[in-house]
């Protein structure tokens, strides 16, 4: 069973249990892993905490039951878990713009956040879905190549952390504000150092470990033979064969769905990926990505790379 279905049966036992506090062994039961792993599965397909989540879902149905009950107010704060009348009318007029008041006698509309809800990948359109808000939200997986790849040197600033964990944010945020990146562009005007990859940037992940540890490498790749200078980090591209493909979207959308996609054509194509070697890379290419996201456009493309084997006959 996928991670997809896992998800989706979690979300209907949270649909039973929003009046009452969840049961991390339940869940570990029905997603069949440590609650800990799933975690971080919740939050890498939909972008948001298990605990934001299920706040939101809290915080929309008491206002359903508000405007369908016209329940008193202190008795649906306590069923969904709020202690005070001010605790809990402080949480909804934040989520909903409106106080519980305003929304049962009609002046205001609530702001509902609609039960998540995922249909697994499929291998034929290469999409994989969720409906949001009443509207099905998707990336595409536009293109996949299978080809020669390196050997190349990715070089940047590294960070030890977890799978999406804020410190990937931050990494970035810091590569190009304290001159980073702009000092690897000097490498550029060697041509040795050059590839034929597209123009952009990337970000690789690779040392995954227990407890959900990576380690995360943002800068731009080089050939084998860039010189890594003082300071940075680097890491070792080895000459193989990838999967190259590229997921297109909403950016909300592609950084979540990103590797099921590839992942899910990987396995329905005559490659099975290379363990050995594993590391996921995102390339944020300035025709595709970069460059479109300057000029206000809100569907983008991300590369997406990971190494692979031929399959044994």
């Amino acid at each position: 069973m996928d991670n997809t279905k896992r998800v989706n049966m979690v979300l209907d036992y949270i649909e039973q249990q929003l009046c009452h506090e969840l049961d991390e062994e339940a869940v570990s039961r029905i997603a069949c892993c440590s609650f800990q792993q799933f975690l971080r599965i919740f939050s890498y397909m939909t972008g948001i905490s298990l605990h934001e989540y299920i706040r939101r879902r809290k915080l929309s149905a008491a206002a359903e039951e508000l405007v369908k009950n016209r329940r008193n107010i202190l008795d649906t704060a306590v069923s969904y878990g709020y202690d005070t009348h001010s605790g809990f009318s402080r949480a909804f007029k934040m989520h909903h713009n409106a106080t519980p008041t305003e929304i049962i006698e009609g002046i205001k509309e609530p702001q509902l956040f609609e039960r998540l809800f995922f249909l697994s990948p499929s291998s034929a359109e290469n999409k994989t879905y969720r409906i949001e808000k009443g509207d099905l939200k998707m990336a595409k997986l536009t293109n996949i190549a299978f080809k020669s790849f390196g050997p190349y040197r990715l070089i940047g600033r590294a960070v030890d952390t977890k799978l999406m964990s804020n410190d990937i944010a931050m990494l970035w945020g810091k590569f190009f504000a304290d001159g980073s990146f702009h000092s690897l562009l000097d490498l550029c005007r060697n041509k040795e150092n050059l590839t034929e990859l597209p123009d952009g940037v990337a970000g690789i992940m690779h040392n995954f470990g227990e407890g959900g540890s990576i380690r995360y490498l943002a800068g731009i790749i080089f050939s084998s033979a860039a010189e890594v200078p003082e300071g940075f980090d680097s890491f070792e591209l080895p000459a193989g064969i990838i999967a190259e493909s590229q997921i297109t979207g909403e950016e909300y959308e592609i950084y979540s769905q990103g590797h099921e996609l590839t992942v899910s054509a990987i396995e329905s194509s005559r490659y099975i990926i290379d363990r050995e070697n594993f590391y996921q890379c995102e390339a944020y290419t300035d025709e595709r990505f970069s460059n479109p996201k300057k000029d206000g456009e809100t569907i983008l493309t991300l590369d997406y790379y990971i190494p692979v084997l031929e399959k044994k006959k």
